[in-house]
């Protein structure tokens, strides 16, 4: 059976919070919070594919407790499963040390055939993460997804944003591809995602 993995990120919901002057970190209790933007793109990407190969979708997020919103939410779309990753050893995590954990999600999981990653967090503007996991696990990465073609058991054949242009691409599985408001609308949520 395929499977994609699809990451998404708790972010504040506004630019006003506040950062701990210890730890010079976010102080993300005292914000709203909600989905990544780009996160909910990729979702989307991959509920889209899905519906052509009846893959099934794992959610995954890392952070506080409350994450489980976002998870809940993925639920909601049609992810099938959701994995929370959550420690107080990831406060505070740069992209390096954020993608190692992604990494070792992705290992612990098991198979998979895409990877699929917002572009951008809106809390950090770094574009890093994807990438990273991508390089870690030593499997070929899209960055820019504009839309997928075609899907085989050995292969992926897509079109992406290249700076003005724009190229189609064969890339080999398993791969990591990193969506954003290109790939298209998110739909709204399913009632038998809210059921379940």
């Amino acid at each position: 059976m395929k499977r994609y993995i699809v990451f998404l990120k708790q972010v504040p919901q506004s630019t006003r919070v506040e950062i701990d002057p210890i730890t010079k970190t976010l102080k993300r209790s005292s914000a709203l919070c909600k989905t990544n933007p780009d996160d909910l793109c990729a979702l989307q990407a991959a509920l889209n594919l899905k519906k052509k190969t009846g893959a099934e979708i794992v959610a995954v997020s890392m952070g506080p407790a409350k994450a489980e919103n976002v998870l809940r939410e993925a639920l909601q779309h049609g992810a099938d499963r959701a994995i929370l990753l959550s420690s107080r050893a990831f406060a505070g995590s740069d992209t390096w040390c954020t993608s190692a954990v992604l990494a070792a999600a992705v290992r612990k999981i098991g198979s998979y055939d895409i990877l699929f990653f917002g572009r951008m967090a809106i809390d950090g503007d770094t574009a890093q993460v994807g990438p990273e996991v991508a390089g870690q696990l030593d499997i070929p990465q899209i960055t820019q997804l504009i839309h997928i073609d075609s899907l085989t058991d050995n292969s992926i054949i897509l079109h992406k944003k290249a700076g003005e242009t724009i190229q189609q691409l064969e890339i080999t599985l398993p791969c990591a591809v990193m969506v954003s408001k290109e790939n298209g609308e998110i739909n709204p949520p399913t009632l038998a995602g809210w059921l379940a």
